[in-house]
């Protein structure tokens, strides 16, 4: 029995997570796909539970939102945040490792995670984006773990139209076909691979304070590092959908930093945005963080 392991952060993707694991269990079974705590039986020590759930597992499924770079470098020295340990844990036994960015996140560069788990920034990810896409996103996801595994697809129910391309099917309009070339989900990359994928660059947010009142201004702080071995041309840096510059160029090892301050008028947790970007011939590239404010 194929055994999926999901695990994720409450703080920014418990919702994607129920949703994930409702659609695996439809496809592989109640018994076969744990979500993290959730499936942790009354009374048991969750520590040995979530180990040995990892240990059994075939694939785990690591969700990373927008909050989760930012909180596994606030806590990578907690012998207590087992989203780390778990994916860690995945890794060292050479377990199927799949992320799956929710909602757009960006997978960080491998600078910036701890260096326990950054051979995760080379696996192959899904997506799964809220909105119009969410049903395509689940299917891919599903047919992805199919064709890792070696599962054959599940026979359609009866009275279940013909899939595209099969005799008697509808003709479906022209579409993207598919790379012949793209790696199976989970699977191992090069750094060199993952370069092609973002223009090594280096994003880093900070902000000052932290904690602070409404109508006071807090300040910002983004770094943009060129981590590769070439001249980066065209860049472009902005906070939110604020241009910050004019395009520009770093050298190899070189940064540029810029700040720029906000107020808020409203209590509670306020998150703000900064990305670069890069011309290519395919379009732009972007790499880009989030941090997160809170206004009592």
């Amino acid at each position: 029995m194929t055994k999926i392991f999901i695990a994720y952060r409450r703080e920014d993707a418990a919702f994607p997570a129920k949703i994930i694991h409702d659609r695996l269990e439809q496809r592989f079974g109640p018994e076969s796909v744990v979500l993290d705590v959730d499936a942790i039986p009354l009374g048991k020590d969750y520590r040995k539970f979530l180990h040995d759930a990892v240990t059994k597992c075939d694939v785990l499924l690591a969700l990373i939102g927008g909050l989760w770079l930012e909180t596994i470098q606030q806590r990578q020295r907690d012998d207590n945040d087992f989203v780390r340990i778990e994916i860690e844990a995945a890794l060292s036994r050479n377990i199927l490792v799949v992320p799956v960015m929710v909602d757009g996140t960006e997978m960080p560069h491998v600078d910036d995670v701890p260096p326990q788990i950054s051979e995760l920034v080379y696996r192959h990810s899904a997506a799964l984006n809220s909105g119009a896409t969410i049903e395509a996103d689940l299917k891919a996801l599903v047919s992805g773990l199919e064709r890792a595994l070696g599962l054959p697809a599940p026979e359609p129910s009866p009275g279940t139209p013909p899939a595209s391309g099969a005799p008697g099917a509808p003709e479906s309009p022209p579409g993207p076909e598919a790379s012949a070339e793209e790696p199976p989900l989970g699977t191992p990359g090069t750094p060199e691979g993952a370069e092609t994928q973002r223009p090594n660059l280096v994003i880093r947010l900070s902000v000052n304070p932290r904690t602070g009142g409404v109508g006071e201004d807090f300040r910002w702080t983004m770094t943009v590092r060129n981590s590769g071995e070439s001249e980066i041309e065209k860049i472009t840096a902005r906070a939110g959908n604020s241009i910050l510059a004019d395009p520009f160029s770093l050298e190899p090892g070189r940064w540029r930093r810029f700040t720029f301050t906000s107020k808020y008028t409203a209590v509670g947790k306020k998150r703000r945005s900064v990305s670069a970007t890069i011309p290519t011939p395919g379009g732009p590239l972007r790499v880009g963080t989030r941090a997160n404010v809170l206004v009592e």
